[in-house]
């Protein structure tokens, strides 16, 4: 299948079509690329979304064992300054304090926060371009020249955005792309309301 350049969206998929009721000035391909984008930037504002929140827990399921593991060598090399400890406490303080450098090596070379935070980010910027695309949808120029104007400017801030999107992980894509074309199936089956 032919895929978007913005999103791993089909686009020669059939036109999802959505609750919303589309204007009247578009002509059918017009219609039609704006419905495979409506798909694509909800896919990837939920991939967005998603990628943060995973970026968020395994910055948290690596960063806590170095701040225990730490705060562990820590106490333990100050207790023993008054006495000498055995070898056996001191090869496991000694081991422990290596575990933790190297636990705290990798979570500040992985920057886990700082890849939730750009993956918020760029799923903001697609909620917003979201916004705009409906909006356009449902009350659009009067002309087909107006709206093929507006579509290469829209394109445009979409490029933009993508151009500093951090890559989503596959399977966290391909789980949001599932669901998403699931939930077209399921909306292509109900009987339209307009």
């Amino acid at each position: 299948a032919v895929l978007s350049t913005h999103a791993r969206v089909p686009l020669n998929s059939r036109p999802v079509r959505h609750h919303i009721r589309w204007g009247t000035n578009m002509n059918d391909d017009q219609r039609a690329l704006l419905d495979n984008w409506h798909v694509a930037l909800r896919t990837a504002q939920r991939a967005n979304y998603r990628a943060a929140s995973r970026s968020e827990m395994l910055n948290y399921w690596l960063g806590i064992p170095v701040v225990v593991l730490a705060t562990i060598v820590g106490t333990s090399v100050f207790a023993a300054l008054g006495e000498r400890p055995d070898q056996t406490a001191q090869i496991a303080v000694g081991t422990l304090s290596v575990l933790s450098a190297i636990l705290s090596a990798i979570h500040t070379s992985l920057r886990y926060s700082e890849r939730a935070e750009k993956h918020r980010s760029a799923a903001t910027s697609y909620a917003s371009l979201q916004k705009e695309l409906t909006q356009k949808l449902t009350s659009p120029p009067n002309d087909e020249g107006a709206i093929d104007t507006w579509i290469t400017a829209f394109r445009l801030s979409w490029d933009t955005i993508a151009k500093e999107a951090p890559t989503v992980p596959r399977k966290v894509w391909e789980r949001t792309l599932q669901e998403e074309v699931d939930a077209a199936k399921a909306r292509a089956k109900k009987p339209s309301v307009a």
